[in-house]
């Protein structure tokens, strides 16, 4: 059997910027599990990677702010944090900002360092053993390396760092012949470089703190 293994280059990363869209009303919202689907009365006008937060829904599971995937132009879905248990009885309303991403000049290392789970200590009188329950996911970071050019994004990526700004971000990896897209948002934690060596490149290194869900999608 041949290898399904995908190749590395191509995969590039974003960094997004964020604009607020006129929201539409909400006709219905309903959900597979923690996957919901929110269908507008009109045209949504929204683009996957979408910041949407969703206000006054019942079941309140519904409720969040969420990177969204379009399904048509009157439909998106997005992963809630609990599964919500059924369709809402009142949809509520929701806020959205529109993403515009822009690539990362030159990248040449792209890594998730991974994600950790916290382990709460739940040992009570009467156990017989230490117990735990799982906590919360700690989705790390995402490690980039870049040839310095000193281009757009990545001064933009720097005055990130020292205003302590939070920006969506997404890895496009190409796969055959569909998009693997992960999706998450992150603050700068280190811009280092440029390091200059003699018979060498100058670069960059750059290390993002993700925060909330990383959101994984293949169109």
């Amino acid at each position: 059997m041949s290898s399904q293994a995908i190749r590395s280059q191509g995969t590039q990363i974003q960094r997004g910027a964020t604009s607020v869209v006129p929201p539409q009303t909400i006709s219905g919202i309903t959900a597979s599990g923690s996957v919901a689907t929110a269908t507008t009365s009109t045209a949504h006008g929204l683009q996957s990677g979408a910041i949407v937060t969703i206000s006054g829904a019942t079941p309140s599971a519904y409720n969040g702010t969420y990177a969204i995937t379009v399904l048509s132009t009157t439909t998106f879905s997005f992963t809630t944090a609990s599964a919500p248990g059924g369709v809402a009885t009142v949809v509520g309303a929701y806020t959205a900002q529109s993403v515009t991403f822009s690539t990362v000049e030159e990248s040449s290392d792209i890594k998730l360092g991974g994600t950790s789970v916290s382990s709460i200590d739940v040992t009570h009188l009467l156990s017989t053993s230490k117990e735990f329950i799982a906590g919360l996911k700690d989705n790390g970071t995402c490690d980039l390396s870049a040839n310095f050019i000193n281009g757009a994004i990545q001064t933009l990526i720097r005055n990130d760092m020292n205003g302590g700004v939070t920006s969506p971000y997404r890895i496009l990896i190409a796969a055959a012949s569909s998009t693997i897209t992960i999706a998450f948002s992150g603050f700068v934690m280190k811009y280092a470089g440029p390091e200059a060596k003699v018979d060498g490149r100058l670069e960059i290194q750059i290390s993002i703190k993700i925060t909330g869900d990383i959101v994984i999608t293949q169109q």
